[in-house]
């Protein structure tokens, strides 16, 4: 699959909050697998809808688009996901511990689920991707040909000296 374009989305902790934004710290956890996948696909930035709305015309014309689902408030990540399947070919991939846990419900909004701390799984994931390989390597959870595939959870990060690019994140420099 070629891949020119990532975006990566933290969405608003409620659904309702999507019209006004709720300025608080985006997630870092975040940012570093922003950077991580930079490393990969040049054209790859973040959007927080902690601190801006949400550029669609940008996202929906991405490859892949990443969606972190924050564990109080699926909904909101659900909803954006929802947006992104009506109005784009891109491939969703979701993450977070709420769809770590709760695989049949997430699945129903996303093309894959990375599992665990994606630090390091997230560049296997996108070699697979761009180079064609099977997804057949431990922390995933997809469907395939209509049946649950769970390859096992990843081992935790290895390397913990990746520094997050806080200039990947839509507006930053307002927000700093």
């Amino acid at each position: 699959m070629k891949i020119d374009k990532i975006r990566f989305i933290e969405p608003c902790t409620h659904v309702s909050e999507r019209k006004r934004i709720s300025p608080r710290n985006p997630s870092l956890n975040l940012l570093t697998l922003t950077t991580a996948a930079k490393s990969r696909v040049p054209d790859t930035m973040m959007y927080s809808e902690c601190i801006s709305a949400i550029r669609w015309d940008d996202v929906l014309s991405s490859d892949v688009i990443f969606i972190e689902i924050p564990t109080p408030a699926p909904e909101c990540a659900f909803s954006a996901a929802e947006y992104v399947r009506e109005n784009s070919n891109a491939m969703i991939v979701v993450f977070g511990i709420y769809a770590c846990l709760n695989f049949t419900e997430t699945l129903r909004y996303c093309d894959y689920i990375l599992l665990g701390e994606c630090d390091d799984s997230i560049l296997t994931f996108l070699d697979a991707l761009k180079f064609d390989r099977p997804m057949k390597f431990e922390g995933l959870a997809y469907f395939a040909n209509g049946k649950f595939v769970h390859t096992g959870s990843h081992r935790p990060p290895t390397r913990l000296e990746r520094v997050p690019d806080r200039q990947l994140l839509y507006n930053y420099r307002k927000l700093a």
